[in-house]
């Protein structure tokens, strides 16, 4: 009787139903132990190295910082090229940047090198480009004229158009002398430009002294040609002796100069 009853509850539904459910549950807790292994491998393998395109951004980053600050009022873009995908390298805490040479525009190269806790050091290539004002030739300007604001424009130029001589100015340019003709467009700069000669020699010149606290003017002929500032000679022409006198403005020289036209002395 004892072995019939054992023998009925192995072979019961039941019995059965409990096997099958103990076999799925082994092949649940043997997959949980699977997965999540491979999920952390996964996730160490991305913090094991850093990430190409975040070292990329840092660089351009810092690249458009250094530029701003050379030119802080100017229009500035910067393009760097990307590190290969493949590029494996250890996580770094200190990474130091450094732009090759004194680039301020067009191509540059820039050191990323980490400092700890281990050494790298790669190079990534890019390239800057710096629009600012600059003084424009608003039309054909001929070589010994002396510049007008009206010939004059500001204008938005890149350094590279410009291989960085340029003015930014009006008043840098106003009134001085062209040393060469400059055609309508150009950018112009200082190698193009000369002091104005506001004396030339021979022209008649009106001589302003002061004399017991009083201005006095005469007139005379220049000896030799003067710009702002510069001493020349000046021959009287009621007592026909000749004086020295600073030049002021356009056909007028002083024999009393300020401090501050002596400062402009060529």
């Amino acid at each position: 009787m004892s072995l019939a009853k054992m023998g009925n509850t192995q072979n019961h539904p039941l019995s059965d139903a409990g096997t099958g459910f103990l076999s799925i549950a082994i092949i649940v807790l043997s997959l949980a132990s699977i997965f999540p292994v491979r999920v952390q491998t996964a996730h160490a393998d991305n913090l094991r190295f850093e990430q190409p395109t975040l070292i990329a951004k840092n660089a351009h980053d810092f690249v458009l910082s250094q530029a701003s600050k050379r030119y802080p009022d100017a229009q500035i873009s910067v393009s760097m090229n990307s590190i290969n995908a493949n590029t494996k390298l250890t996580p770094c805490q200190k990474i130091k940047h450094t732009i090759s040479g004194d680039r301020r525009y067009g191509r540059v190269s820039v050191k990323i090198r980490c400092q700890t806790p281990v050494e790298w050091t790669i190079w990534l290539t890019g390239a800057i480009n710096v629009k600012t004002d600059m003084v424009i030739a608003k039309n054909a300007i001929k070589r010994g004229n002396v510049i007008q604001p009206s010939e004059l424009q500001i204008t938005s130029r890149t350094l590279a158009e410009a291989r960085n001589r340029y003015l930014s100015k009006l008043s840098q340019v106003v009134g001085s002398e062209a040393k060469k003709d400059i055609s309508e467009g150009a950018i112009i700069h200082l190698q193009q430009l000369k002091p104005a000669r506001l004396v030339r020699k021979g022209e008649l010149v009106q001589i302003s002294s002061i004399n017991n606290g009083f201005l006095v003017d005469s007139s005379g002929i220049a000896l030799n040609d003067g710009v702002q500032g510069q001493q020349v000679s000046v021959r009287n022409q009621q007592s026909k002796r000749v004086i020295h006198a600073w030049v002021t403005r356009q056909g007028i020289v002083s024999t009393n100069p300020s401090p501050e036209l002596l400062n402009k002395q060529p």
